[in-house]
């Protein structure tokens, strides 16, 4: 090796050596790693990210939101409300203090399904938990109405803010708002068909006529799934159509408030889908949205 060649080699070796020297060595962390996350972490009761609000509704006025959410990450919801002019946020219900947590095998209790405010002012709502009605009024214990009604779905305060909408058991009924709690709720339209259910309802602007769709699965064949779970075998029996075979038939229906003038209107197939539906603010004319099951032939009438 040539002296240059060894000068330029035992600098160059110099430079890494105090480079090296110089590094400073990570430390090892420090503390327990008992809290680390792992699948039972991730797959636990309470949520790692929260419980996502849903279902909100605006008061009349304009000045609160009606949601519901659990604060703690657990599945089961109470009603909320939220100020607008306060900001203020703050638990109308306190349902799911009296729920276990341990809901692992069942997957976790949804808690309430639906509200609507009934008055803003008296911190008055209406709300489903289990398919059962209830009304509650500020700092007052929740009442049961009808209690003799189940699968109770679709709440819906009319316009004027004076009559309550719902279905039950596949028939839609009204009260109102300010009727006794014991008083019967308003039968307007009962499909008589077990399997056949009002899927949802619109109020008309005047709040004297309801439009619904009404859905009636009574032609779909009925099939039995045999499966294997809890150490037996299971039976579940559902509805299902094979190519070829009869559908649910959906059509779109109209009542006036006294349960009277109650009227379908025609389609050429009633097979196809009803997506959605609206009656104008004149309540003379109304528009439906439908399309075959493969939505390849979209008509609106």
């Amino acid at each position: 090796m040539s002296p240059s060649h060894l000068f330029k080699f035992t600098v160059v070796w110099s430079f890494l050596l105090i480079l090296t020297a110089c590094q400073t060595v990570p430390k090892q962390p420090t503390g327990s790693l008992s809290a680390s996350f792992d699948l039972d972490t991730l797959y636990a009761d309470q949520s790692i990210i929260g419980t996502t609000p849903i279902n909100p509704v605006w008061s009349a006025d304009g000045k609160h939101v009606a949601f519901l959410w659990n604060d703690q990450g657990y599945t089961f919801r109470d009603v909320w409300s939220y100020s607008v002019e306060t900001g203020l946020k703050q638990r109308l219900t306190q349902h799911a203090a009296g729920v276990s947590v341990d809901r692992s095998v069942t997957g976790g209790h949804d808690g309430i399904s639906e509200v609507v405010w009934l008055d803003a002012n008296k911190t008055q709502i209406a709300y489903v938990l289990d398919g059962k009605l209830f009304i509650k009024t500020a700092d007052d214990e929740p009442l049961q109405i009808e209690s003799n009604k189940n699968r109770i779905r679709h709440l819906s305060l009319s316009p004027n803010g004076q009559q309550l909408a719902y279905t039950a058991q596949s028939s839609l009924y009204t009260r109102p708002v300010n009727a006794a709690a014991d008083t019967p709720s308003n039968l307007l339209f009962d499909t008589g068909q077990p399997k056949t259910y009002i899927e949802s309802s619109s109020w008309s602007n005047d709040s004297r006529k309801l439009i619904f769709k009404l859905t009636d699965t009574s032609p779909l064949p009925e099939r039995v799934i045999h499966y294997y779970a809890e150490g037996d075998l299971q039976k579940y029996q559902v509805q299902r159509a094979f190519p070829g075979q009869k559908t649910a038939a959906f059509n779109v229906g109209i009542v006036s408030l006294d349960g009277t003038n109650s009227r379908f209107f025609d389609r050429p197939n009633a097979a196809d889908y009803v997506w959605n539906y609206g009656l104008s603010a004149d309540g003379q004319s109304l528009f439906i949205n439908s399309s075959d099951l493969l939505v390849k032939q979209h008509s609106i009438y």
